[in-house]
């Protein structure tokens, strides 16, 4: 230990994937009062130290994250909640994403690839993220979606969407 907040990790050799590795099960740092009290129930009930709170987990449903008030950079947090939903069925995504239902996939089909940058290319109003869909992610462009904070520009910059877009071209 460096001093009471650092610690100085020393390899035999490099190791890409350590980073990776603290921020996964096997080297997360948890609270030892929460786990304590939790016991084996520990991972229904975690404890986060990020922009956003642990609200819920309703299994084979969603989790649900909200905006944590005391968090230290809480004037940088624009979404106030966050849901995940597990949605198995490929063509069930896509159709929440086309709708507006939903504002972000994940594991879109090489055969949708195509159809999506093609519809996304016939309206010109609309940010680009035809490049994000080969990264296996898309975003919503549909009008009630643009209007939500991932879809705002802020003080002149590109809203998340846009900026997504640019930096996986």
């Amino acid at each position: 230990m460096v001093d009471p907040l650092t610690i100085n990790v020393v390899l035999k050799a490099p190791f890409s994937p350590l980073i990776a590795q603290f921020t996964d099960r096997a080297g997360m740092m948890v609270s030892p009062k929460a786990a304590k009290e939790a016991g084996d129930k520990f991972g229904l009930h975690p404890v986060c130290a990020g922009p956003y709170k642990f609200v819920e987990r309703v299994q084979q449903d969603r989790i649900v994250f909200e905006k944590f008030a005391d968090y230290w950079n809480k004037d940088n947090v624009h979404i106030d909640r966050v849901v995940f939903l597990p949605i198995v069925d490929s063509t069930v995504r896509l159709a929440n994403l086309k709708s507006g239902a939903l504002d972000l996939i994940e594991r879109v089909l090489a055969t949708d690839i195509k159809e999506r940058a093609r519809r996304q290319d016939s309206s010109s109003s609309r940010p680009r993220s035809s490049s994000a869909t080969r990264a296996s992610t898309s975003m919503s462009t549909t009008a009630p979606r643009r209007r939500n904070p991932l879809g705002q520009s802020r003080q002149g910059a590109p809203g998340a969407r846009a900026a997504l877009s640019i930096a996986m071209r």
